[in-house]
C-alpha cells in the first residue's frame, strides 16, 4: 500500500513502513496484541473483527478499505524540545495540509541505525505524510 503509494514517486523517503518492521520483529509485539484482543475478560486490545493485528488477513482487509486508515499530510511546526512530558524529539508537531488543525505525532525510531539516518528530516519546516492504521 505505501510503497506503490505516488508520494515516493514524488520524492518523498519511507522511514519506517509498519508491515515490513512486524515481518521481521514483531513477532513479540504480536503475540502479546493478539493475547489482548482473543481475551475477552478485559477491553484491551483490537476488535479482530478483520483479523488480528499484523496477519495477513489483516492486511488484506486494510487494503480493502474494512480497516479505517487515515493520511496525515502537513509541515512540521514544532519539536517536543522542552516539553518536561516527553524525551526530546519524540513528539512533533504537524499543522495539517487540508484543516487548520495542528496534530502532535510521535517520532518513534525501531533502530538507531534508522534515527542516525534519518532523525534530520524529523526538522521544523520539512513537508511530512504519516499513515495512520485504526482497528
Amino acid at each position: 500500500m505505501i510503497k506503490n503509494c505516488a508520494l515516493i514517486n514524488q520524492g518523498y523517503k519511507l522511514i519506517f513502513d509498519l508491515k515490513i518492521w512486524l515481518e521481521k520483529n514483531g513477532e513479540d509485539e504480536m503475540r502479546s496484541t493478539h493475547a489482548l484482543t482473543l481475551d475477552s475478560t478485559t477491553n484491551s486490545g483490537l476488535s479482530g473483527v478483520y483479523g488480528l493485528y499484523g496477519t495477513s488477513e489483516w492486511w488484506d482487509n486494510i487494503e480493502k478499505g474494512n480497516i479505517e486508515t487515515y493520511m496525515v499530510s502537513g509541515v512540521i511546526v514544532d519539536l517536543s524540545k522542552g516539553n518536561v512530558f516527553v524525551e526530546d524529539n519524540t513528539m512533533i508537531t504537524i499543522e495539517s495540509d487540508n484543516t487548520e488543525d495542528e496534530i502532535y505525532e510521535g517520532v518513534v525510531f525501531t533502530n538507531e541505525n534508522l534515527k542516525k539516518e534519518y532523525s534530520n528530516l524529523y526538522s521544523k519546516g520539512n513537508k511530512i505524510v504519516v499513515f495512520l492504521y485504526f482497528r
